[in-house]
C-alpha cells in the first residue's frame, strides 16, 4: 500500500488539474478558433449562439459538414470569419478604373453555395476578407447607417471596427444596406428564391460586442424565424464521416434495419435452449491410458505385490468410513463383508501371481459396490 500511495497520489492530482482546466473560462477562448460558436472567450460566438437558442421558435445549431442542399430550405448560415483590420494597406483608387476596363469579377460562392441559396436559404458572409473582387477599405468610422429599407427600427450599427468595402468592387446585384463613409459595410444579394448578406465587420457577433451597438437585433433580423446554423467548417470543427452516415447517404435504410432484426433474432435464439439441458455432473477423473501405465510401472518398481495389496486394501477403508462414517469393529465388518473375508498377506512376503490377481480383483469389486452404493443402487442398504 506504501508503495502505490505517490501512485494515487499522482493520478489525484492529475484528476484534480484536469477538471480545472476543463472547467476553466479560459478552455474555451483558447481550445476553440476566433469567431467560433464554441469559443467563450471575448472574441468568440457563443453568446449569439446562446441568444438565438433561447428565443421562442427558434432552431440553432453548429454545421460541421460542407455547406450542400440537406440542410433546410429556408435555413441561415453564419459564417464568420477572423478579419483583423490591415491598417497598412494602402488604398486603391478602385472609384474610377481605367477608361475601357472594367474591374474584373470573381465568383463570391462556390456552386454548392449557390444552390443552396438558390433554393431558399441565405448565407450570411462575416469576414473582413470576403474574397471574390471585393476591395476592402478601412474608412469606414466607427457608425454605419442603413441606406436600404430591409429592417425597420434597426436604423445605425455601432462598428467595432472601421472596415468597409468599395461599392463598386461588389459583385454584380449586390447593394448596399449599410454604409459608412461611403463605404460598404452590410450588403445583400438576392440569388433566386434565397439572398446573400455580406458583413465587413464580423466583430459585430463576437462576445465582447454583441450587447453593444444594435448589434442583437440585427443579428435577430438576420436570423428571423428561421433554423440557424452557425458555420463550424471553416473554424476547422468538420464531422468525420463514418460508415453510419455514408449508409445513410447511399439510402441503404433497409439493409440497416434488417441487420438491425438479424441482430435481435440472434440474440433471443442464443438466449433460448434447443432440447434438454446438458449434464453439468462431469466426471472429472483422468482416462489417459498412458497415465496408468506410468503409475503402474511406477508402483512395480518402488514396492512389491504384497505391498501394494496392503495400500490398496487401506484405501478401501479409507474409501468405506469416508462414505459410511463407520468407525471401529463395523468398519472392519464392512471391508470383510464387500471383500468376502479378504485378508491381505503381509507386505515383507512375496506374493505369487496368482495370488495378487485374485487378491487384486476382490479389492476393486469391492470398489465397484461401494460406488454403486453411493449412487443409491441396490447395495446402499448399510446406509
Amino acid at each position: 500500500m506504501r508503495r502505490a500511495l505517490p501512485l494515487l497520489l499522482a493520478i489525484a492530482a492529475f484528476l484534480v488539474a484536469a477538471l480545472i482546466w476543463i472547467g476553466s473560462s479560459r478552455t474555451g477562448g483558447h481550445a476553440f478558433d476566433r469567431e467560433s460558436a464554441s469559443n467563450t472567450s471575448p472574441t468568440g460566438l457563443s453568446l449569439a449562439y446562446a441568444y438565438l437558442g433561447r428565443q421562442p421558435g427558434q432552431r440553432v445549431s453548429m454545421l460541421t459538414t460542407p455547406l450542400d442542399n440537406r440542410l433546410p430550405a429556408n435555413a441561415v448560415v453564419l459564417r464568420v470569419q477572423e478579419g483583423e483590420p490591415d491598417h497598412k494597406r494602402p488604398e486603391t483608387e478602385d472609384d474610377d478604373p481605367s477608361e475601357g476596363s472594367a474591374p474584373l469579377r470573381e465568383p463570391l460562392l462556390t456552386s454548392s453555395e449557390e444552390e443552396f441559396v438558390r433554393g431558399g436559404g441565405r448565407l450570411v458572409l462575416a469576414s473582413g476578407e470576403p474574397g471574390g473582387s471585393i476591395n476592402v477599405r478601412n474608412d469606414a468610422g466607427k457608425t454605419a447607417a442603413r441606406v436600404f429599407p430591409l429592417w425597420p427600427g434597426l436604423d445605425t450599427l455601432s462598428l467595432p471596427e472601421p472596415r468597409g468595402w468599395s461599392p463598386r468592387s461588389l459583385p454584380l446585384g449586390m447593394h448596399t444596406l449599410f454604409a459608412g463613409n461611403g463605404e460598404a459595410v452590410v450588403a445583400r444579394q438576392e440569388i433566386g428564391a434565397g439572398d446573400v448578406i455580406a458583413v465587413s465587420v464580423p466583430e459585430l457577433f463576437e462576445n465582447g460586442n454583441i450587447a453593444t451597438g444594435n448589434h442583437l437585433a440585427f443579428l435577430a433580423d438576420v436570423a428571423g424565424r428561421r433554423p440557424v446554423y452557425f458555420d463550424e467548417v471553416v473554424h476547422g470543427m468538420a464531422a468525420d464521416n463514418g460508415a453510419l452516415s455514408l449508409l445513410t447517404e447511399w439510402r441503404l435504410g433497409p439493409l440497416l434495419v434488417l441487420l438491425l432484426a438479424a441482430a435481435l433474432l440472434t440474440l433471443w435464439r442464443n438466449s433460448r435452449r434447443a432440447g434438454p439441458a446438458d449434464d453439468e455432473d462431469r466426471d472429472t477423473r483422468s482416462d489417459a491410458i498412458d497415465l496408468v501405465a506410468s503409475l503402474g510401472a511406477l508402483y512395480g518398481r518402488s514396492m512389491s505385490s504384497a505391498e501394494s495389496i496392503v495400500l490398496y486394501h487401506a484405501a478401501l477403508e479409507r474409501s468405506v468410513a469416508a462414505q459410511s462414517g463407520l468407525r471401529g469393529d463395523a468398519l472392519h465388518r464392512r471391508v470383510a463383508e464387500l471383500t468376502h473375508d479378504l485378508i491381505p498377506s503381509p507386505a515383507e512376503k512375496k506374493l505369487p501371481a496368482h495370488a495378487f490377481h485374485r487378491q487384486l480383483t476382490i479389492i476393486n469389486d469391492a470398489f465397484r459396490t461401494l460406488e454403486r452404493s453411493a449412487r443409491g443402487g441396490h447395495d446402499a442398504k448399510h446406509r
